[in-house]
Order: C-alpha cells, then sequence, then structure tokens
C-alpha cells in the first residue's frame, strides 16, 4: 500500500514542474543580469582562452599559428587546457567576439548544470530533491561567482554532471535502480564524455578520474555483478574503451610532454626542500580548509575577484541542512548507492586545489564539488520537510515558506550586494582591470583614426588580451601584423602588435623613434597611468568609482 505522504506529494507534481520553470526562470535572473557589469572588468584567463577560440574559428589556428591544437593552447606563456576554448566557439561565430559573449557561454553552461541537477538528483532519490537542488544550485553565491567571471573552470561543474548524468542514463550501477538495464551504446558515449571532460581545467583534470574510481570502489559489488552479465560486460568495456581513448592520449602526453605539465611544477604547494612529511601535511592542511564554515559560509576566499567579500561559498541557511542530509547518508551507507556516490564525491572534491599553492582556499581549482553540496543541501532539506508534514500537515506547508522567505532574503542580500557595492572595491576594479576595458571600449569606434597606440603595463595583466577581446580584434590582421613577446617570469608577454605598444619594456621606445623617422607625421593615442609625461593635455579621464583617476588617454603628433 502506498505511503499516504508519498501519494499526496505525486499528486502535487505539476507544482514540482511549475517549480522548475521557477528556477530556471531565477537562475537565469541571477547568472545573466547586468551581465557585462558584474563582475566589471575582464579576467586575461578568460580573455585569453577568448582570443584563441576566436583565432581557431576564424582562421583554424591557434594565436601561435597551430592548427586545431588537442592537448594544449599556448598563451601566456602557459600551455592551456583546451575544452573551454572550442566550447566557446560556436558561440563566438553567432555572436562574435566580445566579453558579453563569453559571459553568455558560461551562463549557457551554468543553466544546463542547473537542469543537470534537477534530472540527476530526481534519478538519484526523486523529484523533489532535484527541485531543491537546482534551487540551491541556482542562488548560491559560489556557482553564481563563478559563472559570471566566465574563467574556464565555470565548465567545472557541468563537466562532472554530464559525467553523472550519462552514467545514469547509460544504466550503470552507481544509485539504486532496482535491476540494471545496461545500455552499451549510451555507455559508450558516457565514457567518451567523462574522457573529453579531462580535457579541461586543471581542478576537474585532476578530480574526475579519482571521482570515477571512487563510484566504481564504493558500488563495486554492483559493477561486478553487472560484469558476469552479456550486456553489462558490454556495456563496462564500451564504457572504459571510450573513456580510455579520450582520457589515455591526454594521460600520455602529461607523462611525456614538460609543457603541458608546465604551470603545475612551478606552484607546488610545497618548496624543494620540503621532506615528504612536511609535504603531505601541507597538503592535508590544505584540503581541511575546504571544509571550513569560514569558506564555506562565512567569508568564501580572500582574492575579491574570485568571490565577494563577506559571503560564503553557500548561504547560512543551507549549513543545517546539509548536517542533517550528512548525517542521512552515513546513516544510510550500506544501502543507499546514490548516497555513497556523492560522500564520495565530497570527499574528493578538494583534490582540484590540494597540490598547487595560493594565498588561500582556490574556488575555481575546487568547483567540480558545487553539485555534491548543493544535493546534500536538498536531501536534508526533503528529509525535514517530510517529518515535519507527518507529524503536522499545516506545519508541513508553513516550513517551506519560512525556508523560502529566509531563503529569498539572503538572496536578495547577496544580490544587491554583489551588484552594488562588490564592482565598486579597488581589489575587484584593479584585478579585473575595469578601466583598460573602458578605455579599450572607447578607442573601437576610433582605431582608424590613430597610427599608433601605447599602452601602460603598470596594474594590468597581459594587456594585449585585453586589447584583443575589447577591441574585437580580427585574428586575420593579427597574423598579418609585426608582433613581439618577451619573457617576464613564467610569462610571456606581447609588446607589439601591429599598431598597438604596451611599455613592459624599453622597446616601445624603438617604435617611438620609428615614428618619428619615417618621414610623416603620425597621430598617436597614449593610454597611461595620471603622473606620466607622456601626456600633458588628456582627452579623456577614466575614473575609478571613487572618483579617482587611472588612466588618461591623449593625444599627440609624431
Amino acid at each position: 500500500m502506498d505511503d499516504p505522504v508519498e501519494k499526496s506529494l505525486r499528486r502535487g507534481f505539476w507544482w514540482e514542474r511549475a517549480g522548475l520553470v521557477v528556477v530556471m526562470v531565477l537562475a537565469v535572473f541571477l547568472y545573466g543580469s547586468e551581465l557585462e557589469k558584474t563582475p566589471p572588468g575582464l579576467n586575461q584567463d578568460t580573455a585569453a582562452n577568448g582570443w584563441n577560440a576566436y583565432c581557431l574559428l576564424r582562421t583554424g589556428t591557434d594565436q601561435f599559428g597551430v592548427f586545431w591544437p588537442i592537448f594544449y593552447v599556448r598563451a601566456m606563456g602557459d600551455y592551456r587546457t583546451t575544452l573551454d576554448i572550442y566550447y566557446l566557439i560556436p558561440f563566438l561565430a553567432i555572436f562574435g567576439l566580445s566579453n558579453w559573449t563569453l559571459r553568455l557561454a558560461s551562463v549557457t553552461g551554468g543553466l544546463l548544470c542547473v537542469l543537470l541537477v534537477y534530472w540527476i538528483g530526481a534519478r538519484l532519490w526523486n523529484r523533489r530533491v532535484g527541485l531543491v537542488a537546482a534551487a540551491l544550485m541556482a542562488v548560491s553565491p559560489w556557482p553564481i561567482e563563478l559563472i559570471r567571471v566566465a574563467h574556464e573552470s565555470s565548465l567545472c561543474p557541468l563537466v562532472v554532471c554530464l559525467a553523472v548524468a550519462s552514467m545514469i542514463w547509460a544504466g550503470l550501477p552507481i544509485f539504486d535502480q532496482g535491476s540494471h538495464v545496461a545500455r552499451p551504446l549510451r555507455a559508450g558515449l558516457a565514457g567518451a564524455l567523462a574522457g573529453i571532460g579531462t580535457y579541461g581545467y586543471p581542478g576537474v583534470r585532476l578530480f574526475l578520474p579519482l571521482f570515477l574510481l571512487g563510484v566504481v570502489g564504493v558500488n563495486f559489488g554492483s559493477w561486478w555483478k553487472l560484469l558476469k552479465t552479456r550486456i553489462g560486460l558490454l556495456s563496462i568495456l564500451l564504457w572504459l574503451s571510450t573513456f580510455s581513448a579520450a582520457f589515455g592520449p591526454l594521460l600520455y602526453k602529461h607523462c611525456t610532454d614538460p609543457l603541458i605539465n608546465k604551470r603545475g611544477v612551478t606552484s607546488w604547494i610545497w618548496g624543494e626542500s620540503d621532506s615528504p612529511s612536511d609535504r603531505v601535511v601541507k597538503v592535508l592542511d590544505r584540503y581541511a580548509g575546504h571544509f571550513s564554515l569560514k569558506f564555506l559560509f562565512h567569508e568564501g576566499e580572500y582574492w575579491d575577484i574570485m568571490t565577494a567579500s563577506g559571503w560564503g561559498a553557500f548561504h547560512w541557511y543551507a549549513l543545517p541542512f546539509m548536517l542533517i542530509g550528512l548525517i542521512r547518508l552515513i546513516r544510510t551507507w550500506e544501502v543507499d548507492r546514490a548516497g555513497r556516490l556523492v560522500v564520495v564525491w565530497l570527499i574528493l572534491y578538494p583534490a582540484g586545489d590540494c597540490l598547487n599553492s595560493a594565498a588561500a582556499i582556490h574556488p575555481w581549482r575546487s568547483s567540480p564539488g558545487i553539485v555534491a553540496w548543493v544535493l546534500l543541501g536538498a536531501i536534508g532539506i526533503v528529509m525535514i520537510i517530510k517529518w515535519v508534514y507527518v507529524r503536522q500537515k499545516i506545519l508541513g506547508i508553513l516550513f517551506p515558506v519560512v525556508l523560502a522567505s529566509w531563503a529569498s532574503i539572503s538572496g536578495w542580500s547577496f544580490y544587491r550586494d554583489y551588484h552594488d557595492h562588490y564592482p565598486t572595491l579597488p581589489g575587484v576594479y584593479i584585478e579585473d582591470q575595469t578601466d583598460l576595458v573602458e578605455a579599450f571600449r572607447w578607442l573601437r569606434p576610433r582605431i582608424n583614426e590613430y597610427d599608433a597606440v601605447f599602452c601602460t603595463e603598470q596594474q594590468t595583466c597581459m594587456p594585449y588580451y585585453i586589447a584583443l577581446v575589447t577591441l574585437g580584434y580580427e585574428p586575420e590582421q593579427w597574423f598579418r601584423d609585426e608582433r613581439r613577446y618577451i619573457q617576464r617570469g613564467h610569462g610571456e608577454i606581447c609588446v607589439q602588435f601591429g599598431k598597438f605598444n604596451f611599455m613592459h619594456d624599453t622597446s616601445y621606445r624603438i617604435s617611438i623613434g620609428r615614428l618619428r623617422a619615417n618621414g610623416h607625421e603620425d597621430k598617436v593615442l597614449s593610454i597611461v597611468r595620471p603622473g606620466s609625461p607622456y601626456i600633458r593635455q588628456p582627452i579623456l579621464q577614466i575614473r575609478s568609482p571613487n572618483g579617482k583617476p587611472t588612466l588618461l588617454l591623449g593625444e599627440q603628433s609624431l
């Protein structure tokens, strides 16, 4: 006989469908509103990936002329992952190169992830868990901040969701669904999706293989049982084969090509003189920090461009429900395969951030774990609502209303702070190179008026990428241009392309000398910091939110 509570809730299925529509509308608003204002500028990593994607779209090569690279793309003196670059290409083909397009691509991936979170929660438990998990994914600060900055790490939650959802879809034994009906072709596609996902941001590249091993390990008995059937054996072999076909060459590349590991070996969390025990202690200390209240609920990350100051990764109201969800999963460990999957997800989620140095927790590197936290919170919320409903129906109806009201107040407070206060923070304004973006936006319709442009390098990071994206520069022109680079630290910096000169070294003086010696008058635009001797009478002053000039634009003839 059906549980009357479950029967009553099933009758409310249309409310759940309506709820999903509301969640998606909310996600569109929170992820996509004021898209170019918050964050205010443009991250240089985002710009580098966008520019290389645009070069591939228009010419079939990256910025250095490599045809359709697979394992890495050379940029900023580094060798960057390729998944995000290829993901951006369709958006650039439709909307062109701009900061807005790059953020639209990130928002689209975020919205797809919200839908997958709903589907995963509904399949692993029920539609109510899926709906609440999707809502938490839509309103929590961590995914909102991650998606809006449009860094390549914004794809990490989606990559993991695709791997999990495709395994569920293929009938592989990662959750309790009665007798598993494995689908070999679907399993092959699931393995391919997981393998392709490893070509993403280093955080997910480290996490995903460990996570898949963990998922198989904690449910090994079910996998072994499936292996004993012909269709199950074929499905598992196809999943392993397609995953290995994608991930194997990448793993081999990491073992044999020092270029692909260049960034990692220069940023280990340990020093060369550290003993093995010291290294283990540093890794464990960093691992533990990912479960601290400070990071998860109180202050978030120390670096303003990653998290809004004063806001944790999740809202405080989620904490008790996450604890309740965790207790429930631990108590049902022996019988709940889906619960074991989430626990493994939580245990392993810091993997991408435990080996590299940073002053504090790096939420971009550990972003593959976001979905595990929202599933945990959703389990706790649904469990408590059902518990209250069974004991007192009126309270069972009022409790979700009170919780939704609390969540709305917290969400609105975060939204206003994030959009009103956060863009004005000096750290955000400077690190996002907001003034430089504004300068190049002013220049874009006037670019043909000038024979040369000289741009400061003070308080900038890879300003040539900011110029290329903001100006919508044509890759064909880039390859025709004279280009010069210098090496600074571990970075490779472009100091000239075409008429654009960036004053990182004294070589820009050579460009000035050429202009003076070419026999005709040239109109030159200088973009410099206040106090520069190159501008006496600026034609434009770009001011920070506190009203102080941060960039001066001036004209002169040489």
